[in-house]
């Protein structure tokens, strides 16, 4: 990893997502990243895995009302301002957190 926070961007997280709601829990709970990580190009193995740790670690956190909500960051091209609605995540956020297993 090139630092101490592997940076992810947008379209790697959203494969992310998808990867984890197609293989579901159990595949995880066997080990099986090998079949996650095929769905994530560009990240090893040891990056989905931590990248998976620190999802349920917030998940954790916010079910536990313990910790803010994630400042999840996007690229900003995809909210150019104009109208506020072009780029709103309010629903987008909701939507991917109702992914969490």
């Amino acid at each position: 990893m090139a630092g101490a926070i592997d940076e992810w961007t947008r379209e790697e997280n959203k494969a992310f997502e998808i990867a984890i709601a197609t293989h579901n829990i159990e595949c995880i709970e066997k080990g099986e990243w090998e079949k996650v990580s095929l769905s994530v190009p560009g990240k090893s193995i040891d990056q989905i895995k931590l990248h998976f740790m620190h999802l349920l670690m917030d998940v954790e956190a916010i079910e536990s009302d313990q910790g803010p909500l994630p400042d999840y960051k996007y690229d900003e091209d995809e909210n150019d301002g104009d109208d506020g609605n072009d780029g709103d995540h309010g629903d987008t956020k909701e939507k991917e957190m109702s992914m969490v297993p």
